[in-house]
């Protein structure tokens, strides 16, 4: 499918349209500067001239040679594994790949062409016993058809969700340690995530907005947002603006290192944007500590373990 979006600043404010017919263009570009006279305030009155960009791969032959055929094989086998596990569970499976082909450019001068691809390859299953329900699923997704493609790797999550869901495990009381899987930390990070975004940090609504340079967090904790990862899905060498973006580190050992501007608010908040498109991470990581989860889990004789 054909998709576009534009962008137009007029007499100090910004108008916006988009479509999918290229001969509509010059009247969607009309309906832009109509939409400008009520849109909102733009915070600069020129785009960016091009800069220095990385070389990020997004595309790869390895997702344009992944067959329908195979997909579908695979969903099934997953399918017929989860039916052999319980066979009147409601289960799921799905998986997919696309393509894409787009450019960007601006009226400063620049002009970035890209091609993409991804594939996807999920499955889940809900299990109820009277009163009691037992969810679960498992995803994958990634530019490139590597080791990340791995259905095996799926099943053994889903199974072992399966055989410890269905032991019930009685109530406890009590100071017990507790184990966050990649998803559930993920979603604590969430909301530190967003205390970090600029616009919110001008508008004096973040938590973290005068704690530029301190200790907010456990020292363990290091937080980077890695843009150039090849194949990643967030992945790219420029903002939606046009800037160049970067590797940085968000946390360092605890300590907030910085906030996430995109081109506008940065002139709003009157500092050096960070290339971040609505002031958002691209691909944000964790840096490892010294001690794998699953050896964790074995370390722990008594807790709490929260997979979502």
């Amino acid at each position: 499918t054909l998709q576009y979006s534009l962008s137009v600043i007029v007499n100090g404010h910004r108008g916006d349209a988009g479509g999918n017919r290229m001969d509509a263009l010059e009247e969607m570009t009309r309906r832009a500067v109509a939409l400008a006279a009520e849109g909102a305030v733009a915070h600069f009155d020129r785009f960016p001239s091009p800069g220095q960009y990385a070389q990020v791969r997004t595309s790869s032959d390895t997702v344009r040679q992944l067959t329908r055929a195979k997909l579908i094989g695979d969903c099934t086998e997953l399918v017929d594994f989860l039916k052999s596990l319980d066979a009147g569970m409601d289960i799921q499976a799905g998986g997919g790949r696309s393509e894409g082909e787009g450019f960007c450019l601006n009226s400063g001068g620049f002009f970035q062409e890209q091609e993409s691809t991804s594939w996807s390859l999920a499955g889940g299953f809900c299990r109820v016993a009277g009163e009691d329900m037992l969810f679960s699923g498992s995803s994958r997704s990634w530019g490139e058809v590597n080791e990340f493609y791995d259905l095996q790797a799926i099943k053994k999550e889903l199974q072992e969700d399966y055989q410890y869901g269905i032991r019930p495990a009685g109530a406890i009381s009590g100071v017990y340690p507790v184990l966050l899987s990649p998803q559930a930390a993920g979603m604590f990070l969430g909301p530190v995530l967003s205390a970090l975004n600029g616009r919110s940090v001008f508008k004096g609504t973040s938590p973290l907005k005068d704690k530029l340079g301190q200790r907010c967090f456990d020292p363990k904790l290091t937080l980077r947002d890695e843009p150039h990862l090849d194949y990643a899905p967030g992945s790219s060498a420029y903002d939606d603006a046009g800037l160049p973006t970067r590797p940085v580190t968000l946390i360092d050992a605890g300590v907030v290192r910085m906030f996430l501007y995109d081109y506008d608010t940065a002139h709003l908040a009157g500092v050096e944007p960070t290339a971040h498109s609505a002031c958002e991470p691209y691909n944000t990581r964790v840096q490892l500590g010294g001690m794998p989860s699953e050896e964790l889990l074995r370390s722990i004789k008594r807790g709490l373990y929260v997979k979502y």
